[in-house]
């Protein structure tokens, strides 16, 4: 794992329910941020928010199923807008059902209910083999790289060491590789 970098990376932490993060602020935040350093993380506390949830009173499985997972998605969907529109502002956004699988949202673009969507390679191949509609790729480079990232306790050493020990491990090994294979059918799914 890479140290941070605080002049390289910025962190924008939003709560589900926050009345602050309406779509006009979030547009606000992450264009500013975005803008003037480049790259910025966004993390959405709508795990976390379960336990706020249960110690309002809440009951598990309500706060979780009608509290903060619905506040969490309905954020992330405001993030998601913002940036296809600051990305693609003269692009017409079409939305699918929510809950949709990525097979449905290619479908709307097989037959013409939308113009491209984001996927990953081995998806559209897939979709290819199943369907009798298909998609074309319009790109063999990464339009948008998003970086998977751990974040651990300040101070977690050992931990964040031995993370990087066993990541280092299996990508070496060929194992990393062998296994994206297995579940995508291809070795190119993913940028390392």
């Amino acid at each position: 794992m890479k140290q941070f970098d605080p002049h390289r990376y910025h962190i924008i932490g939003m709560s589900p329910g926050n009345s602050y993060f309406k779509d006009e602020e979030v547009h606000y935040l992450l264009k500013s941020i975005v803008d003037r350093f480049g790259r910025v993380a966004i993390l959405i506390a709508d795990i976390p928010a379960v336990s706020t949830c249960v110690a309002l009173g809440y009951p598990e499985n309500r706060a979780r199923r009608d509290k903060a997972l619905p506040k969490g998605n309905a954020l992330k969907n405001r993030v998601r807008k913002t940036i296809a529109g600051v990305d693609f502002p003269h692009n017409r956004q079409v939305y699918v059902p929510q809950l949709s699988d990525n097979m449905e949202t290619l479908r709307f673009v097989a037959d013409g209910r939308a113009d491209f969507t984001f996927v990953e390679p081995f998806l559209a191949e897939y979709f290819n083999t199943c369907s009798h509609l298909k998609v074309t790729s319009c790109s063999t480079t990464p339009i948008r790289m998003y970086e998977n990232t751990f974040m651990l306790k300040r101070n977690e050493q050992r931990l964040k060491e031995l993370l990087d020990r066993e990541i280092q491990s299996i990508k070496q090994s060929g194992f990393l590789k062998k296994l994206i294979k297995k579940y995508t059918k291809s070795e190119d799914t993913f940028v390392f």
